[in-house]
């Protein structure tokens, strides 16, 4: 079953580096604060060791939308926290890389 995923990544001090969202396959929907396993990927990808990235993700929020279209539930992940900027964006490149996500880096520095 297809579920959208979507989740945030800040560096420690409060920089909010980017957003990562997209599709994953799972057996069933997965219940408000239960983790998804995003550590060990199937395609071949090493797992990633950053500081702050436990490798599972807590559900926060679902939604469903009814749909005659092959996915029809969005699920909410908690935040991910790793000490800098350039942590998080190897993070947001591993998700890209490892599970097909879609990192969305954001523009630092604007304020």
């Amino acid at each position: 079953m297809k579920i959208y995923v979507d989740f945030s990544v800040f560096s420690s001090d409060g920089t909010a580096v980017g957003r990562v969202s997209g599709t994953v396959d799972l057996v069933a929907v997965p219940p408000l604060g239960s983790f998804l396993m995003l550590n060990q990927p199937r395609n071949g990808t090493m797992p990633k060791f950053i500081e702050g990235f436990t490798g599972r993700l807590r559900v926060t929020e679902l939604q469903f939308q009814p749909s005659l279209e092959e996915v029809g539930v969005a699920a909410s992940l908690e935040d991910v926290v790793v000490p800098s900027v350039e942590d998080a964006r190897e993070l947001m490149r591993f998700f890209q890389e490892a599970f097909g996500l879609s990192p969305d880096e954001y523009e630092l520095g604007l304020f």
